[in-house]
């Protein structure tokens, strides 16, 4: 059984170098060929070039901060700092900080309280949490759509549901959305900027918390992530 459980580890060690290896070679890839291009006379080195350069930094930057966050996450040792919050409150301070995405697509985002706003968890993990699931949520939303974040207890649970009336995700990659790296769409996520990374993290954040997350969306009629944390 040891020797079975070795190789499970070896093939997923494997996997995530591969993925992580393939991550960084687009960017890495674009950054080699706008420097070639610049030194070789092809292109002068002006204001515009330079950006386009600095994107490509800035771009494996963000892989790179994102997986030590997802590795310390998925460490053993890894301890919440739980404390007893407003929802409410939190969730509109992180609503505000999207005031101008939204406003540059003209979505609406709105909140919706069912049960009394109390809740005990991490705060700075579970304000990260909301912001990359309404940061998604207006990323694929249709112009003029609607977020609404609602939340309310039920069964002994804190349940917060993110949902949005956008581009939806096919049925058939539903399961897989949470793993690193993966996105339903590389080309679009490629425009919006995404690593593939952001839902692994938040997964990692709410199982942290002896907690579940799911998705429920249907292709272009919008996505439901609903979050259930225990009240204990």
């Amino acid at each position: 059984m040891a020797i079975f459980k070795k190789k499970i580890d070896k093939r997923h060690l494997q996997q995530l170098t591969s993925d992580i290896a393939h991550e960084l070679r687009t960017p890495l890839t674009n950054l080699q060929g706008y420097l070639e291009a610049i030194l070789d006379g092809v292109w002068e080195a002006d204001n515009e070039r330079i950006h386009e350069c600095y994107v490509e930094v800035i771009r494996l930057n963000k892989i790179v901060d994102e997986l030590q966050e997802l590795s310390l996450l998925e460490d053993f040792d890894f301890i919440l700092h739980k404390e007893k919050f407003d929802f409410r409150e939190l969730c509109l301070s992180v609503i505000r900080s999207f005031e101008l995405a939204s406003q540059e697509k003209n979505i609406n985002i709105k909140l919706i309280v069912k049960s009394d706003a109390a809740i005990l968890a991490d705060y700075n993990r579970l304000k990260q949490v909301l912001i990359n699931l309404i940061s998604n949520a207006i990323k694929y939303s249709y112009e003029n759509g609607i977020v609404i974040v609602s939340y309310y207890v039920k069964k002994g649970n804190y349940i917060i549901e993110v949902t949005d009336n956008g581009i939806g995700i096919p049925k058939e990659e539903l399961p897989l959305i949470f793993e690193r790296f993966y996105r339903t769409d590389k080309s679009r996520s490629k425009k919006t900027g995404g690593t593939g990374i952001g839902l692994a993290i938040t997964k990692a954040i709410v199982e942290n918390h002896n907690g579940s997350i799911l998705a429920k969306s249907s292709d272009k009629l919008g996505t439901t992530f609903i979050i259930k944390l225990p009240r204990g």
